[in-house]
């Protein structure tokens, strides 16, 4: 986890965390930390045109003539987004990542037989174990369960130590920056030694399993789930990208323009980052990696405007993103972590799509789309899609 602050670079990226849960849970564990001031709103004006700007610059350059200021402002880079608009093997790696982080375990059973069952990763951040008595209940939710976590900690350092997992990877794992492969050895083996909980009211087996992970302080962050996922999906190194070489330092803040080009959202690739800055008096923001990009088909548009709440997507062109990350969870196993999401962008406006789920007693909720003026809840403004410029 890295703190928020003013940054001194002079990259263009802002410096930022990952998820407003973990503001509330710093806010709560002591009334004297000191909590850097929030960086200013980033301007919309790159999500608004930043598509007709791109187009205008790439043909300002086949002419030979330089890009126009607003474009350099924003920090566009039009060379980059002439590339080739997707790339199937990045997507194949980012595939197999998410699989990973996503695993299948073998859970204890009746009679002492095992059931297989994928499970995505939970998401995880180091909280307070105090907060005051008035403190709302989602915070006095965090304060339990990191409690839990202390007191399973000695625990899961000896099983870690029997699976060849050192103590610095514990420190790494319970701040949400572990690899798949350590999260899953250990939640297996959490599981083989009969840690699983007993399941609470409708409570499925996945939740169980989650909650179990939760309770050990095994899961993932946005920041930890995307910096690995970028490594993956282009087969790079941390040192190839210029990433910090702690892994819990990185919060894929400071992307340098010696790796990485900036494009409008209208272009992103698979593989490139989408860094959003955080809510309006909040300190961190959200990272994620795109899977893919594509100009939605009269009959997804009709679909998804036929469902939208909360305002109406354009009539024009709408940008269809399908983006990965471990999502914040406002500590219930059963919300957030690893998943792939549907947004959506009309230049203008932002919509997350919003699958159809049916609950344990078979009542389905249909799909929606949640229309916001931001992106991901609307109330996380964007920085940027940066593409990794040796991806190709």
């Amino acid at each position: 986890m890295v703190d928020a602050i003013g940054s001194s670079t002079t990259d263009w990226t802002r410096a930022l965390d990952d998820d407003p849960d973990e503001v509330r849970r710093r806010a709560a564990a002591s009334a004297t930390t000191k909590v850097a001031t929030a960086p200013p709103e980033v301007p919309q004006q790159a999500d608004v045109n930043g598509a007709l700007l791109l187009r205008a610059a790439q043909a300002q350059q086949a002419k030979g003539a330089a890009s126009p200021k607003p474009l350099l402002a924003m920090g566009i880079d039009a060379s980059a987004a002439a590339r080739p608009d997707q790339d199937t093997a990045v997507q194949k790696r980012m595939d197999a990542f998410f699989a990973k982080a996503a695993p299948t375990y073998r859970i204890p059973w009746q009679g002492g037989t095992t059931v297989e069952l994928a499970v995505a990763t939970p998401f995880r951040m180091k909280g307070p174990t105090t907060a005051p008595r008035d403190a709302p209940p989602t915070i006095l939710q965090f304060v339990a369960q990191e409690t839990r976590v202390v007191k399973n900690t000695k625990e899961l350092q000896d099983i870690a130590g029997s699976l060849g997992i050192g103590t610095q990877s514990v420190r790494e794992i319970q701040v949400g920056r572990g690899t798949p492969s350590q999260v899953h050895a250990l939640t297996q083996a959490l599981l083989d030694a009969g840690k699983l909980p007993p399941a609470a009211k409708d409570e499925s087996t996945s939740v169980r399993v989650r909650r179990m992970m939760c309770d050990y302080g095994i899961g993932l962050d946005c920041a930890g789930y995307s910096q690995q996922a970028l490594l993956a999906a282009h087969g790079i190194t941390r040192a190839q990208v210029g990433l910090d070489h702690d892994v819990t330092n990185e919060s894929l803040s400071n992307l340098s323009r010696a790796h990485f080009a900036r494009v409008a959202p209208e272009d992103a690739r698979a593989g490139d980052v989408l860094a959003l800055g955080p809510p309006r008096g909040d300190t961190v923001g959200h990272r994620l990696v795109v899977f893919e990009r594509h100009e939605a088909s009269a009959e997804e548009l009709q679909r998804y405007r036929a469902v939208s709440q909360g305002g109406s997507l354009g009539t024009g062109r709408v940008t269809v993103l399908s983006v990965d990350s471990s999502f914040g969870s406002n500590g219930d196993p059963a919300q957030g972590g690893v998943q792939r999401q549907t947004w959506l962008y009309d230049g203008k406006q932002w919509g997350t799509v919003i699958p159809a789920q049916v609950d344990g007693q078979g009542n389905m909720t249909p799909e929606r789309v949640r229309v916001h003026a931001l992106p991901y809840d609307g109330h996380h403004p964007l920085i940027g899609v940066f593409h990794y410029r040796g991806g190709t």
